[in-house]
């Protein structure tokens, strides 16, 4: 599932990145297996997606 968002998130799904925010900010270690992908794929905003990213 958060492998599928992250790849609609780098395409510009504004829903998928809402989501991917929603995750962040309720259980942000569910995102950790995925910041490299994230990285990679330029997903750097919100900034509650990867820490430090977008500021």
């Amino acid at each position: 599932m958060i492998e599928e968002l992250v790849s609609k998130a780098s395409v510009g799904d504004d829903d998928a990145v809402e989501e991917l925010s929603v995750i962040a900010d309720t259980d942000p270690e569910r995102l950790t297996p995925y910041l490299g992908s994230l990285l990679d794929r330029d997903v750097l905003w919100p900034g509650e997606v990867v820490p430090g990213g977008g500021r």
